[in-house]
């Protein structure tokens, strides 16, 4: 094989050194650690101190937090049947939680 020939199946640029993260990837990093790891512990909170059955009712509904974030942020659209099953996952929710 010639000098500076690729072999076959060899993808371009193994070997070169990839740049590094930014600084602003770091800190959402960073940040998404800290807000994962404050979550878990609200979670063990809420579940030492109040019913386990409305925290675990309550930590059910994590999907929907990115949908919330799609709808505001993005600006994303959801189809009818979306928008009813979001509407019936916080009517139970409420159901389980209330009293």
């Amino acid at each position: 094989m010639r000098r500076g020939a690729r072999a076959p199946g060899v993808a371009a640029g193994v070997g070169e050194p990839r740049p590094g993260p930014t600084p602003a990837l770091r800190l959402a990093a960073a940040s998404s650690g800290v807000l994962a790891a404050a979550a878990l512990v609200c979670y063990l909170l809420a579940a030492r101190t109040e019913l386990v059955a409305v925290a675990v009712t309550l930590s059910a509904l994590y999907p929907v937090v990115p949908v919330l974030v799609g709808l505001t942020i993005l600006r994303e659209r959801i189809a009818r049947s979306q928008a009813v099953g979001l509407a019936l996952a916080l009517a139970a929710s409420v159901l389980v939680v209330s009293p």
